[in-house]
């Protein structure tokens, strides 16, 4: 699994921790979806990551932005995604962290790769990325970690259903 984020919070950056905002729901939901007890220590977290096969990374590597609101995002700068899901073939999914990174991707993307936009969190759909067409991820848009709720999402646990669901598939 690869998840994606849009780009780190000023306190992830600061701690040079990915979801180091103690009140992003990040951590819970992952342990939560592994069936593991919520870590603590960043090595502990790191384990976790490790032993549920989930890779992290973000759609910008650098961008404009004043605070961790993703609506600020300016001017951002593509990581390689592509070039790296190409050279990583165990990866079969990729979850999108929420809203700014489903739409950052989408825009990023070369325009023969053809993913279509996931307009509502909860979108699935299998994509055979033109770099390799004997496989067929699967994309999904998931609810945003972040702590600040919205009307769907108030809660941890109003999102855990979505990346329950996008870590029990088999393919």
């Amino acid at each position: 699994f690869l998840i994606l984020g849009s780009f780190p919070s000023a306190q992830s950056l600061e701690r040079r921790e990915y979801y180091g905002n103690p009140r992003n729901h990040f951590w819970r939901i992952a342990a939560a979806c592994l069936g593991r007890g919520e870590p603590h220590d960043y090595g502990d977290k790191l384990a976790l990551l490790r032993d549920g096969r989930i890779a992290l990374w973000d759609v910008y590597a650098a961008c404009e932005r004043r605070g961790s609101l993703d609506k600020d995002i300016a001017a951002g700068a593509a990581n390689p995604i592509v070039e790296f899901v190409a050279a990583h073939p165990g990866i079969i999914a990729l979850g999108l962290n929420g809203g700014t990174a489903a739409s950052a991707l989408v825009a990023i993307l070369p325009a023969a790769s053809s993913l279509p936009r996931l307009a509502h969190t909860g979108d699935s759909l299998l994509w055979t990325p033109p770099f390799a067409q004997e496989r067929n991820l699967l994309v999904t848009r998931l609810p945003s970690t972040s702590p600040v709720p919205t009307s769907e999402f108030r809660v941890a646990e109003d999102k855990l259903p979505l990346w329950k669901r996008f870590f029990t598939i088999q393919m």
